[in-house]
């Protein structure tokens, strides 16, 4: 199974997004699944509030766990992941016009009015987001 369908089936078995994203891609972020999930778990639907995708964000924190720095001074370890992260955004906003999660959705996943048609976004376009960010992030980390 491939780390994107992996993405995809945890995400329609009731992780979030960015719980999803983080747990396909933790072997190469050196992570163990259940950390990669319990990192994830406030990131779901913009951070729940509304923010930016928790796909993207899931992505992110794979790319700053295999790229990030851990030395005092290290500017260039810092900078290259920086340029990954960046890099993930812009091919994320290529392709979906965004990053943020209420535009990605076309409404506000933190508005209980909204929250059925919200329900429904979620089941129909974010597995393609979850999809999308781990296939990124694969390419950025060249695996």
């Amino acid at each position: 199974m491939s780390r994107a369908d992996r993405a995809v089936e945890s995400f329609a078995h009731s992780f979030n997004c960015a719980q999803a994203t983080l747990f396909a891609l933790s072997d190469i972020a050196g992570l163990d699944g259940p950390t990669a999930l319990r990192l994830g778990a406030c990131f779901g639907a913009g951070m729940h509030r509304g923010a930016t995708c928790g796909a993207v964000t899931g992505a992110l924190m794979a790319l700053g766990a295999r790229l990030g720095h851990d030395v005092e001074g290290d500017v260039d370890t810092k900078r290259r992941a920086y340029a990954a992260g960046e890099a993930l955004q812009d091919r994320f906003i290529a392709r979906f016009g965004s990053t943020n999660c209420p535009v990605l959705l076309e409404g506000d996943p933190t508005d209980p009015a909204q929250r059925e048609r919200i329900e429904v976004l979620w089941r129909t376009r974010c597995p393609a987001f979850v999809r999308a960010a781990v296939e990124i992030a694969e390419g950025l980390l060249a695996v």
